[in-house]
This record gives structure tokens, sequence and C-alpha cells, in this order.
């Protein structure tokens, strides 16, 4: 009779604290984000037609990549409040910095 007793205590104070979790846990608040748009032209280091990998990083966090063909445009989501490093297969090719508005790089006239 002792050990039910216990369980039903443990059981009890186990959903006490799950429930008291829930409700102090606070949602992340959502971080305003902007469009960031990088092209990609032909030169010595891109040769046009060849794929070449994207990558936005809020420091060391990788925040969107994809992949393109030279010429190309990627666009993609990034942090609004903060300077966002633009790399091209792992060079570093400008930084977008903190701006509610669409940032564009390198883009100029060429179509897309």
């Amino acid at each position: 009779m002792l050990t039910w007793g216990r369980t039903y205590v443990g059981l009890g104070l186990g959903l006490v604290l799950l429930a008291a979790g829930g409700c102090t846990a606070d949602p992340e608040p959502e971080q305003p984000q902007r469009t960031v748009e990088v092209c990609v032209r032909p030169d010595a280091a891109h040769r046009e037609g060849e794929q070449v990998r994207v990558e936005l990083k809020d420091g060391q966090l990788v925040v969107a990549s994809g992949s393109i063909t030279v010429p190309g445009r990627f666009s993609a989501q990034a942090p609004a409040d903060r300077t966002v490093d633009i790399s091209v297969e792992g060079v570093a090719a400008g930084s977008a910095g903190p701006s509610g508005n669409t940032a564009i790089v390198g883009c100029g006239d060429l179509a897309g």
C-alpha cells in the first residue's frame, strides 16, 4: 500500500512540474527579416555555366545557403538587424549591413 502511495505522489509531482515548465517557457521572439540578393558574374574565379555555392552568415551561423549557375542571382531571407557576411565558394564576396530594406550585392545590371 505504501508503494502505491509513493507512486501516486511521484506521478502527481511530475505532472505539476511538467505543467509549470510549459507555463514558464517564453516563446522566442521573432527576428525581423529582410531579403538579401547576391549576384555572381563570370570572372577569373567563376566561369560561365559553373555551379557555385553562396552562403549568408551571421557571425559563424549560416543563415542561408544555396547553389546557383554563373551568371546568377541568389536571394534569401536574413536577419534585418545584423550585418550578414556573404561568401561564394567559401571566399568572402561582401556583406550586407543592418537594414529593413532588400540588400542587393554585386548585381548592378545583371539580368535576372
